[in-house]
């Protein structure tokens, strides 16, 4: 699936390199080529060409659903370069104003269940969830209130994602799709409950049932499906993993690497894929072992594929690290789950 745009450029513009900068903050992929640059995401590539004035974009994706959720990050990453005409930005083939988010549904919070001391379960409760069936995320959406009415986020003209002005805004995080029963109308999200504040941990931590949210997707990468794969990641990317593994069951990991807080976080691994994992602790100050045993498994295991996944500082040493060894971009998957 291709989708192509241009937007126009002052006279005076450093275009790639404000666009380079932008990725890298984003932990997003970039190389460049000739005329241009070309971004690596999760849910498929975007060149960006330079022709004087004009800056084209071309968006390859591997399903309509993926290029549709492309569109929006490539207008707002625009829309932070000093140098591009925004009202010039244009896409071949008329997007539809006001259109609803991607696969949007209302959720409403059915049952709440505590796994551990640090991991909650809440099961919500929506319509038509099939499609949601083969994704590994989802984009939650949190209103700022339950009390208030709720206006929800849709795409504009520009194809650009678009929070009405309201006194309940809504903002989106991207969470793992840890159970799905389409039949029951029912999906689950595991919630690690941190204990710094911020939107998804506020509401993790004050759910209550009836809470009404909202979905969109898919919100990342799917699940992996190289035949040689090195899994890793912290107590955030947990559910992440243990989807992972359950729906590879036929071709398990070559390696699996986890960082948890302490050996309570232990008991959220079911029995029968602790021999796969290895544990590392930061209770134990084992949190620089893990980086390094991480990276020492992917140096020695080229032709594997690596997927890692936890707090965004540690994620950025390892994308760094994967890189100055050379590795192609699309050998890995590097996701900043929490800062």
């Amino acid at each position: 699936m291709k989708k192509t745009g241009s937007a126009t450029l002052s006279p005076s513009h450093n275009i790639l390199q404000e666009l380079a900068d932008i990725c890298e903050r984003a932990d997003v992929e970039v190389h460049g080529v000739p005329f241009g640059l070309v971004a690596t995401t999760a849910f498929g590539n975007v060149l960006f060409e330079v022709h004087a004035t004009t800056l084209r974009f071309t968006l390859t994706s591997e399903t309509e659903n993926q290029c549709l959720q492309l569109i929006p990050a490539v207008v707002s990453a625009l829309k932070h370069c000093s140098c591009v005409d925004l009202d010039s930005l244009a896409w071949d083939g008329r997007l539809n104003t006001n259109r609803p988010l991607l696969n949007f549904r209302k959720v409403v919070v059915e049952e709440i269940q505590m796994l551990s001391e640090t991991m909650k379960r809440i099961w919500f409760s929506a319509e038509d969830l099939a499609v949601y069936a083969t994704e590994l995320h989802l984009r939650l959406l949190i209103p700022k209130s339950q009390t208030h009415d709720v206006e929800w986020p849709f795409y504009d003209a520009s194809g650009s994602i678009k929070n009405p002005g309201t006194d309940n805004p809504v903002q989106m995080r991207a969470y793992t799709v840890r159970e799905l029963d389409v039949p029951r109308k029912r999906l689950a999200i595991d919630f690690y409950l941190h204990h710094c504040q911020g939107v998804g941990s506020d509401f993790a931590h004050n759910a209550k049932s009836g809470d009404t949210l909202g979905i969109s997707g898919p919100g990342g990468g799917g699940i992996p499906t190289a035949q040689k794969l090195i899994l890793a990641g912290d107590e955030t990317a947990l559910p992440a993993i243990l989807r992972i593994l359950e729906a590879r069951r036929a071709a398990p990991p070559l390696h699996v690497f986890l960082l948890l807080g302490d050996q309570a976080d232990e008991a959220l691994i079911p029995q029968e894929f602790r021999g796969h994992i290895t544990c590392h602790f930061r209770a134990k100050e084992q949190s620089a072992s893990w980086e390094q045993k991480v990276l020492d498994q992917a140096f020695q295991m080229a032709e594997a594929y690596s997927w890692v996944a936890g707090e965004k500082t540690a994620m950025r040493r390892i994308r760094k690290a994967l890189r100055e060894q050379g590795r192609a971009s699309d050998t890995y998957c590097i996701a900043g789950y929490w800062k």
